[in-house]
């Protein structure tokens, strides 16, 4: 179940400022510890962060393929 309010941050900050003290300090604890964690990567980074990737020599292979089927193009069309 979801419950959002919308309040302002005026509301918000009298509301914890309510609390006891033990339960602040157990709330600023948490907003701490989530702002050191590091954000979640989205799909598309993590994708890019664990996928595939080419050695030099692959690379060069690959460029060395597309050079050979460029002039495959230029010299075989009369």
């Amino acid at each position: 179940m979801n419950l959002n309010v919308e309040i302002g941050f005026e509301q918000l900050l009298q509301m914890v400022m309510q609390l006891p003290a033990k339960q602040r300090k157990i709330l600023l604890d948490t907003i701490q510890k989530a702002e050191k964690q590091p954000p979640a990567p989205n799909n598309l980074q993590a994708l890019l962060l664990t996928g595939p990737v080419w050695t030099e020599e692959e690379y060069q292979q690959v460029l060395k393929t597309r050079e050979q089927l460029n002039q495959l193009g230029t010299n075989g069309s009369h």
